[in-house]
């Protein structure tokens, strides 16, 4: 509000005043004004728009008769807010807004939350001793779990490494049962080879011994004949002559059964059996290597009830969960539509990690990569992506 008046005293050699908010962009412009919540002098233009924005609405603004002449020195404050936003790097980040859950600047405040409730820090930040307690306690609460994944993770890798051993002692006993399997089939095929050899020789040998059996018996036939030729015994070679024909007849018969008795073909081959190669081949690896979740005796073996919990939080209407998403071993989110909001819950505990409230009740929650939820909110037609850490959830990039 404005408070006008007049002054007295004589302002000619008093120093010249400018505009505080104009000063810090690097423009001189004289002041018209000053605001006392914000210990400022400020410009005709700052001045006029000063009470407009939500944050700076109520301040008391004193006019140009009744405004400091003299320019304000502020006690400097060791707890002085030195952090800048990150869109206007020459501001400071002065302003909460409750609705967004967010830190901001004056410019962002007044552009981009003019309808949000928000709370000047300085006049706020000495009463957070509870959330302070509860932050702490939720900090020491994830130290203790992830502390514990750490455990977890050491013996999973003493168990991985016992895993392993198995495995590569298991490959090799396999290779092994393949290795035995092929030298049986092996020894086999050697002994096929070794009978059939066998057989062959000794049909061979029988036509040896009969053939050579024959030629003996032709020859001694024929060395009578020709002893009674020389010795000019007609009559009797007559005679020899027509048995030895017969007989002759009788002897190449003899061969002839001998030699189809006892007939083998010239050599021995292997077949190969390419089946067997063809299916190696095929298979290319010995088997597959798995993972899969061992039973241990800290983990359920069949689904059961456990517990639950009432994530309507004060200062709410009842609940209305449409959707929910895990993001890590202890932290879940949830979409209420009844109170426009996304809640992150630690599932251990029940207890309200962060909020974000929407501008349009949600339909459902999805975890996406990189740290990221996806809101679906039809009434907007549109999407709004969430980013979150460990403690809290921030507005993201919208996508229509």
């Amino acid at each position: 509000m404005e408070v006008s008046g007049k002054i007295t005293e004589d302002t000619t050699q008093l120093p010249q005043l400018y505009c505080h908010p104009c000063d810090q962009d690097g423009l001189k412009a004289s002041a018209h004004g000053y605001c006392q919540d914000c210990q400022e002098h400020l410009c005709k233009t700052c001045f006029k728009h000063h009470s407009r924005p939500k944050p700076s609405r109520n301040h008391i603004l004193l006019d140009k008769d009744v405004m400091p002449m003299q320019p304000i020195t502020v006690d400097i404050n060791v707890d002085t807010i030195t952090d800048t936003c990150t869109k206007h790097r020459d501001k400071q980040l002065d302003f909460y807004c409750n609705n967004h859950e967010v830190v901001v600047c004056y410019v962002c405040a007044t552009l981009e939350h003019k309808q949000c409730k928000m709370d000047y820090i300085p006049d706020v930040s000495g009463s957070v001793s509870d959330d302070l307690k509860r932050m702490t306690t939720n900090m020491e609460e994830l130290v203790k779990k992830f502390e514990s994944n750490v455990r977890r993770a050491e013996a999973a890798t003493k168990h991985i490494d016992q895993s392993h051993g198995k495995v590569v002692e298991e490959i090799k006993l396999f290779r092994k049962e393949i290795n035995a399997y092929l030298d049986q089939m092996e020894s086999v095929m050697i002994q096929e080879a070794e009978n059939l050899t066998t057989t062959a020789k000794l049909k061979l040998k029988n036509v040896q011994v009969v053939c050579g059996e024959i030629a003996e018996e032709v020859k001694r036939s024929q060395s009578v004949l020709n002893a009674l030729s020389n010795e000019n015994k007609h009559n009797k070679l007559f005679v020899e002559m027509k048995n030895v024909g017969s007989f002759m007849t009788k002897l190449d018969n003899k061969g002839r059964r001998a030699i189809g008795d006892n007939r083998t073909d010239d050599d021995i081959k292997f077949v190969r059996n390419d089946k067997i190669l063809k299916e190696l081949k095929f298979a290319k690896k010995l088997g597959t290597t798995v993972t899969y979740e061992a039973r241990t005796a800290d983990k359920e073996l069949e689904v059961q009830y456990e517990k639950s919990y009432n994530v309507t939080f004060p200062s709410e209407k009842r609940c209305n969960i449409v959707g929910m998403a895990i993001i890590s071993e202890t932290l879940m989110v949830v979409a209420d539509d009844n109170n426009k909001t996304i809640k992150m819950i630690d599932a251990d505990t029940g207890k309200l990690v962060s909020k974000i409230t929407l501008s349009s009740a949600p339909h459902d929650v999805i975890k996406l990569r990189d740290n990221k939820l996806a809101v679906s909110i039809p009434d907007e037609k549109c999407i709004q992506m969430v980013s979150y850490s460990y403690l809290t959830l921030t507005f993201d990039r919208r996508v229509e």
